[in-house]
This record gives C-alpha cells, sequence and structure tokens, in this order.
C-alpha cells in the first residue's frame, strides 16, 4: 500500500529516495555509522549533509541515502525479525527501478569485548 504522497506504507519513502543498492542494518545508530562514509559527509554528520536524504518512519524504519565512491547507496536501519525485513523488501524494491541490489549487516548475536560495533 501507498500514502497519499505515493511514499510506501511503513517504510515511508517513494521513488527517488532509495538507491538502487541497499545495506539493511538493525539500528539507527549502526545505520548512521555506515552512512557517516558517504560521500561529503562532514562533522554534522549524515543526517545534517547535503546531498544526504535522511528519514525516520513512524513505524520504526530509519533511511539514509547518499554516495560512496560516487555510487548510490542506501542504508535502512529495519530493526529485527522476520515482519521487518519482509515490509523492507517488499517496499524498498516496490521504489526502485531496474536491478537491486539488498545487503542485510548484522550482529547476529555475535558481539564480544573485544569486537569494536
Amino acid at each position: 500500500p501507498r500514502t497519499g504522497d505515493g511514499k510506501v506504507l511503513h517504510v515511508d519513502v517513494g521513488e527517488g529516495d532509495v538507491a538502487n543498492r541497499i545495506i539493511t542494518v538493525g539500528t539507527a545508530r549502526r545505520a548512521a555509522v555506515l552512512a557517516s562514509h558517504f560521500d561529503g559527509v562532514d562533522d554534522r554528520g549524515p543526517k545534517n549533509c547535503p546531498g544526504v536524504f535522511f528519514h525516520e518512519s513512524d513505524r520504526g524504519f530509519t533511511t539514509y541515502t547518499g554516495t560512496f565512491g560516487g555510487v548510490g547507496v542506501s542504508v535502512v536501519a529495519i530493526g529485527m525479525g522476520m515482519a521487518m525485513m519482509d515490509f523492507a523488501v517488499r517496499e524498498l524494491r516496490s521504489v526502485v527501478d531496474g536491478p537491486a541490489l539488498m545487503v542485510r549487516f548484522g550482529t547476529c548475536g555475535g558481539l564480544r569485548a573485544d569486537v569494536p560495533e
């Protein structure tokens, strides 16, 4: 389903808001860390940087879209569980034209004190 302004219901993004290369993570903090490596991101961070799209949905999804090495990339925090992944895959795919690549970066419960986040 889509909202009146053409955005998908749960992730709350529309066509042009998401790149064809998508990295999903579990937390908004991890999404911000990855997005801080986008081209042109400075001390203001990715939320406040020109050239980076940032949006937090009311349903718990956080989206950053920018470029890395000149290539469009989106990082989306989706939380945990099959339902959230299902919403993310179906809704993100519906707003991306052409081929798409989606990868999940997660911890799989493997946090250790000697490995930085």
